[in-house]
């Protein structure tokens, strides 16, 4: 599972981010403990930064993640937020766009993906899909 956990981050870095990649190594270890944990992680996607939800309880350990998401979607602050799960050792995504200035996104680099639960994305054609099974478009 962590192999495919770091090839689907590189998918992300090398993929959709034009800069700022490392900010991927330096939530790296705190993305694997939150998935270990809970079982799943949001993740806020930009051309120029990345984050997840930890970074939005302001230092605050005790807050509820839902509080912790509702504060990064009040900002905007990903292109896209991603909801990472695991379950019975199965990686699954949900693909949101978060804001309008989105880019393309990688969908066709997704392979290491055991399923795409739902996605609302921007398409290699530049055209704004939505759906509950990402393997329908291809």
């Amino acid at each position: 599972m962590e192999v495919k956990l770091d090839q689907l981050l590189a998918v992300f870095a090398y993929n959709y981010m034009k800069q700022h990649q490392g900010d991927i190594i330096i939530d790296h270890r705190n993305i694997f403990k939150t998935l270990e944990k809970n079982g799943e992680i949001e993740v806020y996607l930009s051309k120029f930064h990345f984050d997840t939800e930890n970074r939005f309880r302001f230092g605050d350990d005790e807050m509820p993640v839902e509080q912790a998401r509702e504060n990064a979607r009040k900002q905007k602050w990903g292109e896209y937020i991603i909801k990472i799960k695991i379950d019975n050792h199965r990686l699954l995504l949900e693909i949101e766009m978060g804001r309008d200035d989105a880019d393309t996104f990688p969908l066709d680099r997704m392979w290491m993906v055991d399923e795409i639960t739902s996605y609302h994305c921007l398409s290699n054609f530049g055209k704004e899909i939505t759906g509950t099974n990402y393997k329908e478009i291809f």
